[in-house]
């Protein structure tokens, strides 16, 4: 049964999160917003210019809502139950998932990030092989695979992503500041 008080591993991953979302902005940091500062004007500009922002916003929101709900498709709900229940918990719902604590739910996530790192570097590498004219690919797969990662995860922790709640949550998060900080299309 699920207790409404955090487990202390919880409040170590929430205070995690907290650190990881507010870092404190070093030397190099600095430097770099002094650096990207007129690189940033310049997009400003050219996002100001009639019209280009709104047609900027519904090509990319477009092709990243094909791009989400192929990537939450693609993630399969019963083999990650399966995973669960190799692991000794009884696990055939997302509210299954809800009731147990979260480092438990860690251990079955084990090496997720690694298989997302492993498949980006060589996602990276085919297409930087192709030089320009691999550009356009990679990022339309670099957007899908974070999308299917987010998917993946959400699965894991016992979100729905078969909901257009988690669907649109999942594009949010590629598109949040912490994520991406260059890309931030208005959903809906």
């Amino acid at each position: 049964m699920m207790n409404d008080k955090p487990s202390d591993y919880e409040v170590k991953a929430i205070k995690e999160i907290h650190e990881w979302k507010n870092p404190a902005l070093g030397w190099f940091g600095k430097a770099m917003e002094i650096i990207n500062w007129p690189l940033d004007k310049a997009a400003d500009l050219v996002t100001e210019a009639s019209g280009v922002e709104w047609v900027v916003e519904k090509s990319i929101g477009g092709l990243v809502s094909v791009l989400n709900d192929f990537a939450q498709w693609s993630v399969r709900t019963e083999a990650i139950y399966k995973e669960f229940q190799e692991s000794g918990h009884n696990v055939n719902s997302q509210k299954d998932i809800e009731e147990l604590n979260l480092e438990e739910i860690d251990r079955v996530i084990g090496w997720l990030g690694m298989k997302y790192k492993s498949l980006a570097i060589g996602e990276v590498a085919l297409t930087g092989a192709a030089g320009l004219p691999g550009i356009p690919p990679d990022v339309v797969a670099i957007i899908t695979l974070n999308l299917r990662a987010i998917g993946e995860y959400a699965t894991y922790c016992g979100f729905d992503i078969s909901s257009q709640q988690e669907r649109l949550f999942a594009m949010n998060v590629v598109a949040s500041k912490n994520f991406c900080p260059d890309f931030h299309p208005q959903i809906g």
